[in-house]
């Protein structure tokens, strides 16, 4: 069995080579932007991208001493805080507007990471729930009345399906809920404590009445 390091910020492959999560905020990229990307990929003789479920695009084949350099060229691309997802903005079944909302809410995670765990969010324009809101650490559903905010949930190998906390709350409930709960979530949860388990552990009713729900 061969031997292979540990490279801070990028994932070990099958093959033994590296891959880097590209940063595609709400999934969306820039023409330009990705001219970029798939340039520095020609350079290192990538014939693929790999996109994620979580709409971010994974540039893999590394060996272990491109990944910094690969890192400088690309930037902020190679730098992923907290992951945000959002529908697409022009759905024609969009009820509410997911992906501005989820754009206010991108930039808050980003002033506050890193967090002590991994932590994914889905913000969905409608009950559809493309933005997958239901098996995210924090996720919201837009409705007729409002926005359904949900926690708790993952996709992992025991999916855990999140549990509603709030509905019908306005764009500026939802800003201000999100910004407690981060702030809460920093300052009590334990190292790698994912949202859900940190809930159950801290206590529903309680962290309510901290981010102001009740």
């Amino acid at each position: 069995m061969s031997e292979v390091q540990e490279v801070k910020g990028a994932m070990l492959q099958r093959n033994d080579t590296y891959g880097i999560k590209l940063r595609t905020p709400l999934g969306v990229v820039l023409i330009e932007d990705m001219e970029k990307i798939i340039s520095v990929a020609k350079e290192l003789n990538i014939k693929t991208l790999k996109l994620t479920g979580g709409q971010r695009i994974i540039l893999s084949g590394l060996t272990a001493e491109q990944v910094e350099p690969t890192k400088a060229k690309l930037g902020a691309f190679a730098v992923t805080p907290p992951h945000m997802q959002a529908c697409s903005e022009t759905c024609k079944f969009r009820i509410l507007d997911g992906y501005k909302l989820a754009t206010i809410l991108e930039q808050a995670i980003v002033d506050r990471a890193p967090l002590p765990a991994k932590t994914k969010f889905g913000v969905s324009s409608c009950p559809h729930s493309c933005a997958q809101g239901l098996v995210r650490d924090f996720g919201l559903v837009g409705k007729k009345n409002g926005w359904s905010l949900y926690m708790g949930g993952n996709s992992a190998s025991k999916p855990v399906i999140a549990e509603e906390i709030a509905s019908n709350l306005q764009d500026d409930e939802v800003v201000a809920v999100t910004l407690k709960y981060l702030d809460k979530y920093r300052e009590l949860a334990k190292p790698k404590e994912r949202t859900g388990r940190f809930l159950k552990r801290f206590g529903k009713e309680e962290f309510l009445k901290e981010v102001g729900l009740v």
